[in-house]
């Protein structure tokens, strides 16, 4: 790789990894990086649920949070597993 920075991906990568572009995750088939942790503003940008009702949920114990340091985590698999189990739209 040009410019000696160390590389995000095991081979062919085109982006130097460093603590701003890194990210957590696995890639997909189609060669996109798939999170596998969200921090609280991700999950709230990719579930739509707002902030307050996030962390209701979480008080609640209906989301399983991690902690790394002061950073507040939701594993991907943790957040589809909530979002599933809410109850369906239509006839109420």
């Amino acid at each position: 790789m040009a410019g000696g920075g160390r590389c995000a991906l095991d081979r062919g990568c085109s982006a130097p990894l460093n603590r701003r572009s890194a990210s957590v995750g696995r890639l997909t088939l189609e060669g996109r990086l798939e999170k596998l942790a969200y921090t609280i503003p991700e999950a709230i940008a990719v579930s739509g649920i707002r902030r307050a009702a996030l962390y209701k949920e979480i008080k609640e114990g209906h989301l399983e949070i991690r902690k790394r340091g002061s950073t507040t985590l939701i594993l991907a698999e943790e957040l589809r597993r909530y979002l599933s189990s809410l109850p369906l739209g239509g006839d109420e």
